[in-house]
């Protein structure tokens, strides 16, 4: 039923126009309410990451190898919802620790998204040093 009065079609052309404004404001809310939940899950990514890293510290502190120390905090922080792993300076796994984390390692940013067992990730890689031992501590959740 096409309306053929002019309040008719002006009804329909404000419907429209509503729906139309209504659509681009949800999807605007959608993006900033994703990017919001992204940044809170790296900030919450890198507190955890600064704890791991000082309890290495604090193991260090008391005489354990790096090594050692990373696994002291691995048993003290490797549980949970979130994967985690620790590598020497170049990057490479420290022996004896999992690390069940992808060689994806951003490069300019310190977070980054893959997908394992397709469910997308977040990556917070940190790099800490501790006297002259220097770690990376990597921090993932879904």
């Amino acid at each position: 039923m096409i309306a053929r009065t002019i309040r008719g079609r002006l009804t329909l052309w404000y419907t429209a126009i509503l729906f139309a404004v209504l659509v681009v404001f949800g999807a605007w809310v959608d993006v900033v309410d994703s990017h919001l939940r992204v940044a809170d899950l790296d900030a919450e990514l890198r507190r955890a990451g600064a704890t791991v890293a000082a309890a290495v510290g604090d193991e260090m502190n008391e005489g354990a190898s790096l090594p050692e120390a990373a696994a002291e905090a691995y048993k003290e922080f490797g549980t949970g919802g979130r994967l985690l792993a620790m590598r020497d300076e170049a990057g490479a796994a420290i022996p004896g620790l999992p690390d069940g984390l992808p060689d994806l390692v951003p490069t300019a940013a310190e977070s980054a998204t893959f997908t394992r067992g397709g469910e997308d990730w977040r990556l917070h890689v940190g790099r800490h040093r501790h006297g002259t031992a220097a770690f990376q501590v990597l921090l993932a959740e879904p």
